[in-house]
């Protein structure tokens, strides 16, 4: 289970990247965000 979560964080990261490139925010800090909703 863990390496499909982290597989579908990581796409959710690229997507956050392509969507929002002005975000100054680091990987942990939108994966903490992701993880909370």
């Amino acid at each position: 289970p863990g390496d499909i979560r982290s597989a579908r964080l990581e796409g959710a990261l690229q997507h956050i990247r392509q969507v929002l490139p002005e975000l100054q925010a680091s990987d942990s800090q939108l994966a903490q965000a992701i993880l909370a909703i």
